[in-house]
């Protein structure tokens, strides 16, 4: 959906009246189009400008269509190559079920699959399964591009999807792969790699490379090369370069490796609320080259990973480790097998913390060098075999002599609620467990400052965590994001209406209210335009000089529903019209030139562009305040008449004018005539003495219907000498008649109601 500010655009165009035949049509044609191309450009250029705004797609894997206006409607939705094309920022392309086969990505680094622009932070471009339908994404590149992703692109999100790599026992197979691009979203999707190879080659699920603030949450993750002799790189997420990368809520089990952190990795990647399972290696960080900082592994359940479930490779290339902190997290096996934490300190490995873990079955529970361990306390240690020590090994008394750590650390029965069982629901605590007060709150995970507070060891703290896939999805627990409010700021001088909208990171309900703080239920203002992630309402009876304000809240879908609990705010005003600074301006100055001799008194007129008050006086320079007002004004026509002429002089008068706002004009506006020296009845030129009596009823001498009755006695009277003695009688009483209708409006709508069938007659 696009939105255009538009503006008038007038541009000239040149007479057609003379064009002539086929070549004047084609010309005519000619100007036409290109008049209207440069509209076009210039407006795009210089103003028309484009914003893209949300708006919901639909695909299909059964359609042909590249119409992607068309896919607005779900009944004619376009091809999926084109939706890749074309969404823009703040789209929402869902996917309806079936299976898509996109064929081969384009080069070992891209996708067959990935979109050709970014969406914004306020804005994402999000991919997303059609409700209650399943979307299949064949993922047989041949090579080791993957099926669908994002390169180089920002603010992505795919959700929902479902994909399975081929089954090939040589060569490289990957389902996604997200390669420089940040703030992505991976969700809801259930993805199984290539679990037959055997030749040591990457075959991950989900490759990553280079991106900043990706985030993995409830996925289904497994199958990546599972098989004996596989390499550390089949893992369900190959990770390099990558920083602030979040991991929650995924099952992620039945890979050789569950989690490889590989080369070049940064900082402040976390993982938490997984459950990993049956790989074997649950979580492997590979340290080469660079150094990695503030790594955090919290609240997982490790289950039956049946080499290691932590491993820390310190490597030979000069990588090292500062800050890994691995808390609150269980750590089970079936059976007596594996290590817990492998710790190699072949690079600089320092400052890793273990606290508040439960370990069960662990043949080996530390495997330790020297100088990794920073911190270590408060963890359970339950019918596990020995500690390691640079190649020494020993039991849970040999380890806390050898060490400072684990001084507070157990080794109870945690009384799990269902030992032995394969969800991770099954490692709750009974409320017999020693294991519920023997966590410290190192972390602060209550945020109350009180960092020595007694919790719960293991990976449920409070008991209600959400552990591991959902396959309905992640329980959502969280009301709609608002954001992009519409308007802001000041709107132009007379708007009367307005629309105001909103932006939601899902489809939700909005309301709206003129009182902040109101509860979304006793909202009475719903937008018109709601139930999707774009909401508008029309809003009217704005006037200018007035701000409005409108407290917005939301409801979404979720069972339960979650409704926004604080207020989102739309607010702007409208300015007030523009403030008039200009006096009037003042034109038709009457009479000039010579009138008539023997004139004694003569109405004098001018004309403003607005309605003003307007003064004369017959010395220069006069203030406003000391002038004499017209008789006739505070409209835009001002007349008075001047009296005590004489023939043979010139007059003139000054006039000044102020309209509403108190302008008033500094310079004088001049009205100059004279009188002649003799009187000539039969002058055709009457000069000033034009109609005194239609002047009083209209007026002003500008009037139409004073023209018209000047132009007969000019072209009618003064022609003849029944005429001429007419007008002769006329200007002498005329005068006085005329300054009695001028002062009452009554008499003058009489006058010119007996005028008008002269004036009719005369035309």
């Amino acid at each position: 959906m696009i939105s255009k500010n538009k503006s008038m655009v007038s541009l000239p165009i040149r007479s057609v009246a003379t064009l002539r035949g086929k070549n004047s049509f084609l010309n005519l044609s000619s100007s036409v189009i290109m008049t209207a191309i440069f509209v076009v450009v210039i407006g795009g250029v210089l103003g028309f400008g484009t914003q893209a705004q949300a708006a919901d797609y639909y695909v299909s894997p059964i359609t042909a269509s590249t119409n992607w206006t068309a896919a607005q409607n779900i009944d004619t939705p376009c091809t999926v190559q084109t939706a890749m094309d074309s969404a823009v920022a703040g789209d929402t392309v869902y996917f309806r079920g079936g299976i898509y086969n996109p064929g081969n990505a384009p080069a070992w680094s891209q996708n067959a699959l990935q979109p050709f622009n970014s969406g914004t932070s306020e804005n994402p471009i999000i991919f997303k399964a059609y409700p209650n339908e399943i979307p299949f994404i064949v993922a047989n590149q041949g090579f080791d591009g993957g099926a669908f992703g994002v390169n180089n692109k920002d603010w992505i999100v795919w959700d929902g999807f479902h994909s399975k790599a081929e089954q090939i026992a040589n060569g490289i197979r990957k389902i996604m792969y997200i390669r420089d691009a940040d703030h992505v979203t991976i969700r809801n999707c259930d993805l199984e790699g290539n679990s037959l190879n055997t030749d040591g080659q990457n075959n991950s699920i989900i490759s990553i490379y280079g991106p900043n603030y990706l985030t993995v949450e409830n996925c289904n993750l497994y199958g990546a090369g599972g098989l004996p002799g596989s390499s550390h790189n089949s893992a369900a997420l190959l990770i390099y370069h990558s920083c602030h990368m979040i991991i929650c809520n995924c099952d992620i089990h039945d890979n050789h490796t569950g989690i490889f952190e590989k080369e070049n990795n940064y900082l402040n990647n976390t993982y938490y609320n997984n459950f990993i399972y049956n790989n074997h290696n649950g979580l492997d960080y590979s340290i080469l080259f660079v150094d990695w900082k503030n790594y955090t592994c919290k609240n997982n359940v490790f289950y039956n990973n049946s080499h290691v479930h932590i491993e820390v490779n310190g490597g030979t290339q000069d990588g090292t480790l500062d800050n890994l902190r691995i808390y609150n997290n269980t750590f089970i096996n079936p059976a007596m097998t594996g290590t817990a934490f492998a710790l190699e300190d072949r690079g600089t490995i320092r400052n890793i913390e273990v606290y508040n873990n439960i370990v069960g079955n662990a043949n080996r529970v530390y495997r330790h060098y020297a100088n990794e361990i920073f911190y270590a306390d408060y963890n359970n240690f339950y019918d596990c075999g020995y500690f390691w020590i640079d190649w020494v090994t020993g039991d849970f008394t040999w380890w806390k002599a050898q060490t400072v750590w684990d001084n507070y650390s157990i080794t109870g029965n945690p009384n799990f609620i269902n030992p032995g069982g394969t969800n991770p629901e099954d490692y709750k605590l009974q409320s017999s467990s020693p294991t519920l007060t023997l966590g410290i709150d190192r972390q602060d995970y209550d945020n109350d400052g009180n960092t020595t507070e007694r919790i719960p060891a293991g990976a449920y703290i409070t008991g209600d965590e959400i552990i591991g896939y959902t396959d309905s999805g992640t329980p959502d627990t969280t009301p709609p994001s608002r954001s992009n409010p519409q308007p802001t700021g000041i709107l132009s001088s007379g708007t009367t209406s307005t629309i105001i909208s909103l932006y939601t990171d899902e489809t939700a309900t909005c309301k709206y209210s003129e009182i902040a703080g109101t509860a979304y239920d006793s909202i009475t203002n719903t937008f018109t335009t709601t139930g999707g992630t774009t909401h508008s309402q029309t809003i009217t009876g704005l006037s200018d000089g007035n701000t409005y304000t409108y407290y917005i809240r939301c409801q979404d879908t979720a069972t339960p529903l979650n409704q926004n609990t604080n207020d989102f705010t739309i607010s702007f005003s409208v300015a007030n019209a523009a403030s008039d600074i200009t006096p009037p301006l003042r034109t038709n100055a009457f009479p000039q030139g010579e009138i008539d001799a023997g004139t004694t008194a003569q109405d004098i007129s001018l004309s403003t562009d607005e309605n003003a008050t307007c003064k004369y006086a017959a010395t220069q320079g006069t203030s406003y305040a000391n002038m004499t007002q017209f008789i006739n004004t505070t409209g835009t026509n001002h007349l008075t008449e001047v009296s005590g002429l004489e023939n043979g002089q010139i007059y003139t008068y000054y006039v000044k004018c102020k309209d509403s706002s108190d302008n008033i004009n500094n310079d004088d506006f001049l009205i100059t005539f004279s009188v002649a020296d003799t009187q000539t009845v039969y002058n055709t030129s009457s000069g000033g003495k034009s109609c005194f009596i239609a002047t009083a009823a209209y007026g002003t001498p500008l009037a139409e219907e004073v023209k018209v009755l000047s132009k007969f006695r000019e072209q009618h009277l003064l022609t003849n000498y029944c005429g001429q003695t007419f007008v002769k009688l006329y200007y002498k009483y005329s005068p006085k008649m005329a300054n009695y209708i001028r002062h009452r409006d009554r008499v003058r709508s009489v006058v010119r109601l007996m005028l008008s069938p002269l004036v009719n007659l005369t035309k």
